[in-house]
């Protein structure tokens, strides 16, 4: 008469409900900021902007600012783990406002030329930049590898201990047959 295999650990379920919680909540709650410009020139000199805030879920906020573009400055205050936070920020007639700040300081000066080129040397009447970030998605996201990766690491670590506590038994039941 052969043993009952042991059922398998808690801790495999209660992972599995975790990362199912997690796609969960990713699906029904997605949360991303996006900063969006938008531009007109009337006449040479003369830009009028709408800056517009957005982060989901929707009910978190959801602004619309309306001004007019004096100028640009980016600044660059720290180095934070490798990466150089640049933000963007709007001169305008009410005051400064800051547009987006990102890691990638390459796109910022992108962002910051297009701007002072449509501000002192323009030949279009209409420009938009629109910055999009996920920052907790993506340590949702990073969490989650993490999680299964280290998952992945305990799976040869239990194959191991059962089969030393259980080769015994194993080799009795091939040779009883």
């Amino acid at each position: 008469m052969s043993e009952p295999l042991p059922k398998s650990p808690g801790c495999c379920r209660s992972a599995l409900s975790l990362f199912a919680s997690i796609c969960y909540l990713m699906w029904m709650y997605p949360i991303s900021i996006s900063d969006t410009i938008t531009c007109h020139q009337p006449k040479q000199g003369y830009v009028n902007c709408q800056l517009e805030h957005s982060s989901l879920p929707a009910f978190w906020s959801n602004s619309i600012t309306k001004f007019r573009l004096l100028d640009i400055e980016v600044e660059t205050p720290y180095n934070s783990e490798g990466c150089d936070i640049s933000t963007l920020y709007l001169k305008t007639d009410k005051g400064r406002k800051r547009f987006y700040y990102s890691c990638d300081t390459s796109q910022v000066n992108i962002d910051t030329n297009q701007l002072n080129t449509f501000l002192r040397h323009n030949r279009k009447s209409y420009l938009q930049i629109k910055q999009h970030q996920q920052p907790f998605l993506d340590l949702i996201i990073s969490s989650t590898i993490g999680i299964i990766f280290l998952s992945l690491l305990f799976i040869p670590v239990f194959v191991w201990n059962w089969l030393k506590k259980n080769i015994q038994k194993i080799i009795r039941g091939i040779r009883k047959r």
